[in-house]
């Protein structure tokens, strides 16, 4: 794990770090707060709490700056 996401994750909430860590497979915040049985208004809370922390404006940038490649292959397959 780089060392500037071991980092970030010392800075979250245990709750933004399952955030994070969903926001990072091909599921929707609806879905997200489904498996996490909180409200979907909390999901997107935490989303835009974690963007701000981690200097990025969108989805797609925290895939492309966070996840993995194979996560990316991943996800990429499903849209093409």
């Amino acid at each position: 794990m780089p060392d500037e996401i071991r980092q970030k994750n010392r800075e979250m909430t245990s709750r933004e770090q399952e955030v994070f860590n969903m926001l990072l497979t091909d599921r929707t915040p609806k879905e997200i707060a489904n498996i996490l049985e909180i409200s979907y208004d909390t999901v997107l809370y935490h989303q835009k709490k974690l963007y701000r922390m981690l200097g990025i404006q969108s989805r797609a940038e925290l895939f492309v700056k966070y996840s993995s490649e194979r996560q990316q292959k991943k996800v990429l397959q499903q849209y093409h």
